[in-house]
């Protein structure tokens, strides 16, 4: 994929040094502190009982010198494989995950009257000085790569959750699905 520039955001008075911001279908985006590849989300995801990574979701990420703040931004379409939905999302920092972030949505389609959202999971990482409390969000210091990413899984098989999937586009009924691609934004703040 080509260079992105019009995804990406200067420094600026609001404290902004670098926005890193796409759809997930593999582009690339340059900034002037880095290049940085974002996935490519091809298919629908069902969640299971296991965490795993929700496609789409993941980065390796290194901000500008200066931040003090980095926040995730991650948005995507979820709708109802069963009639109730139920689903924990957990925010991973190079593999461990920050607890204090952790995410959890019950919902309950009635009867054949399954409803699709358009989601948005944020997380805010603090890069202190002081020592490294991951549970909590916090870094001591980051200059070097670090994966971010969202593991998710259902509650049980009975609360099964689709998601990156549009259904009912363009007249069609509920069996057509609609690839809709999660959108990823990455922005680091003096």
């Amino acid at each position: 994929m080509g260079n992105l520039t019009d995804f990406f955001t200067a420094a600026s008075s609001s404290g902004v040094l670098e926005q890193i911001s796409g759809i997930c279908d593999g582009r690339t985006v340059t900034t002037s502190h880095g290049t940085y590849t974002l996935p490519n989300v091809s298919a629908q995801q069902t969640l299971s009982t296991s965490h795993t990574r929700v496609t789409g979701s993941n980065i390796d990420y290194t901000p500008p010198t200066g931040t003090t703040h980095v926040r995730y931004e991650f948005d995507y379409k979820r709708n109802y494989k069963d009639l109730y939905q139920l689903y924990h999302f957990g925010f991973h920092i190079d593999g461990t995950e920050a607890t204090i972030f952790r995410h959890s949505t019950y919902d309950y389609a009635d009867g054949n009257n399954r409803a699709i959202f358009t989601e948005r999971y944020t997380a805010v990482i603090n890069i202190e000085g002081s020592s490294d409390d991951i549970a909590n969000g916090k870094l001591a210091s980051w200059t070097s790569d670090k994966t971010l990413e969202l593991k998710g899984r259902v509650y049980s098989t009975s609360y099964e959750t689709y998601l990156h999937g549009l259904v009912y586009w363009d007249g069609n009924n509920a069996s057509g699905v609609t690839l809709e691609r999660p959108r990823l934004t990455i922005t680091a703040i003096a």
